[in-house]
């Protein structure tokens, strides 16, 4: 039971953070490219990659707390294929226009 309430409140503090850099990163760099979606995935995929084996050798955290912040956490923060799918139906229906 816990695990779910984990996970959700990573997803929520995930999705958070991903608004977050989104708006950060498109106040710097404008929307005409999906800058905000590829530094989010690399920095995310980084993050999922490290901090996976960091909690399995060297730190000991509840299998709870590992599951919010690996499932939850980063999973809300980069939800990949939601992004991808609409920046490929964006860019379709560009096309179509011209």
């Amino acid at each position: 039971m816990w695990s779910y309430v984990a996970v959700a409140a990573g997803g929520i503090i995930g999705c958070c953070a991903r608004y977050g850099m989104t708006q950060l990163v498109q106040l710097v760099y404008g929307r005409s490219f999906p800058v905000a979606t590829l530094i989010i995935n690399v920095l995310g995929c980084f993050l999922m990659g490290f901090l996976f084996f960091e909690t399995l050798d060297r730190v000991s955290i509840s299998p709870t707390l590992r599951t919010g912040i690996l499932t939850g956490g980063l999973g809300g923060f980069t939800r990949t294929y939601l992004k991808i799918e609409k920046h490929a139906s964006l860019s379709i229906l560009d096309a179509c226009r011209v």
